[in-house]
């Protein structure tokens, strides 16, 4: 079963536009007439190590998962931030966001009435390229109460793990 939030039409690169990550992601939301509620309404899915990058998942790991289900379940896409670098240096100014994606559908496998698994597709600003930051190919799933994946287009292979997910309005 197949819950689609955005179209590869309503992508939008940071490169191209001139933009940064955050700003290319709320023009994703904008295009599918959705706004971001912003960092204040933000759901925090991993704790902060010191060098940066994200640790366990926090106790409100699950409520960000359920908020990005809900949004999808609504035809909504959604922004999320993730860590893959290490350094403090923050585009959320977290210590961890290091990138923005939009969640823009999950699939779900039903074994017996039941999920069994979730894969969430996401679209990545961070290239030039449409067919790049749309692939099929760029996943994030479930793992440990936290929603990692990778990102592998044009020779750039980055780890990715959700660290927030900002709600919409």
């Amino acid at each position: 079963m197949t819950f689609t939030g955005a179209e590869s039409s309503s992508w939008e690169s940071q490169i191209t536009n001139g933009t940064n990550c955050r700003e290319a992601s709320e023009e994703m939301l904008s295009n599918e007439g959705v706004e971001t509620a912003g960092r204040a309404n933000e759901v925090m899915m991993t704790t902060a190590q010191s060098n940066g990058r994200a640790g366990n998942a926090t106790n409100n790991a699950e409520t960000g998962i359920q908020v990005v289900d809900q949004a999808l379940e609504n035809s909504d896409p959604i922004m999320v931030g993730v860590d893959y670098k290490t350094g403090n240096a923050s585009a959320n100014g977290d210590g961890t966001t290091d990138h923005f994606i939009v969640v823009s559908s999950k699939t779900e496998t039903l074994s017996n009435g039941t999920v069994s698994s979730t894969i969430y597709n996401y679209f990545d600003p961070r290239t030039a390229h449409q067919d790049y930051g749309t692939s099929a190919t760029n996943q994030l799933s479930r793992n440990n109460n936290k929603l990692t994946g990778t990102y592998n287009h044009g020779g750039s292979n980055y780890s990715y793990t959700v660290t927030t997910v900002r709600r919409n309005r």
